[in-house]
């Protein structure tokens, strides 16, 4: 088996790092431009303005809108200016995803994550706290935004969901539950992982858990998280899709 190359999703990780750590004088004379996904509201500022300026309007809106988006853990910040990225990341999965559906051993899994992978938009995500009293509290967290993005901020949600190899569905999030405990409530695909899961938090973090009996961390999870399940093979080109395909969720746009 032969997969395509995984440059991408190296490159796409090493993109996060600048808007963090950089600012320059030159971006005085640049505009920010963020569109709010909540509202399809646009925020337009003359001179690029800091992080905190841009979620001090975006909760003012919702103010004006009656909502109560304050599940910051689950809100979404996106550049559209690296957008070609993420868009190169997913036809590359895509292609690896159908390349492997030809080999019959792996036909099954890999029809499951294409219909998955495929039901999903995706966009550039800037990682990054998104809580606007830490972001007022620490400059690095609040740099300058010269540029256009989208943000959509978010109410506490009510489930986890289950994806990968694995019965998709959303399950009532429980304080009871951990990891295992809601896998137990899907069915595994015969080429699942049975002892390690992936836990894609709502703020974009992930973590590899163990969910098995020798080996059960018996991790917790907060509402709105992701509960990914690969491959149970030792094969590196497949543990790289995985990763790919992980990397592609955190980016998820709703």
């Amino acid at each position: 088996m032969s997969l395509l190359s995984t440059q991408c999703s190296t490159r796409l990780l090493a993109f996060a790092l600048p808007f963090l750590s950089v600012s320059t004088h030159a971006w005085a004379t640049e505009s920010t431009n963020v569109t709010l996904l909540n509202h399809n509201v646009q925020l337009q500022y003359k001179d690029a303005v800091r992080l905190d300026q841009v979620l001090s309007d975006a909760l003012q809106q919702d103010a004006l809108q009656q909502q109560a988006n304050t599940f910051d853990a689950g809100y979404r910040l996106f550049d559209n200016s690296k957008q070609d990225d993420v868009d190169d990341l997913y036809t590359d999965v895509i292609q690896r995803l159908k390349k492997l559906s030809e080999d019959e051993s792996h036909s099954v899994a890999a029809e499951q994550l294409l219909q998955q992978v495929q039901s999903h938009q995706y966009r550039y995500r800037i990682i990054t706290s998104l809580d606007i009293d830490s972001v007022r509290l620490d400059l690095a967290q609040n740099p300058k935004m010269p540029g256009n993005y989208l943000l959509k901020l978010s109410a506490r949600p009510s489930s986890v969901h289950l994806a990968g190899l694995i019965t998709p569905k959303s399950i009532a999030f429980s304080s009871f539950y951990d990891v295992a405990g809601y896998l137990e409530q899907g069915k595994l695909s015969n080429e699942a992982n049975q002892s390690f899961a992936w836990v894609i938090a709502p703020n974009g973090q992930t973590t590899k858990v163990g969910t098995a009996y020798w080996n059960n961390q018996h991790s917790r999870v907060i509402p709105g998280s992701i509960i990914f399940v690969g491959f149970n093979s030792n094969d590196s080109e497949l543990a790289d899709l995985e990763q790919d395909i992980i990397s592609l969720l955190t980016m998820v746009k709703s």
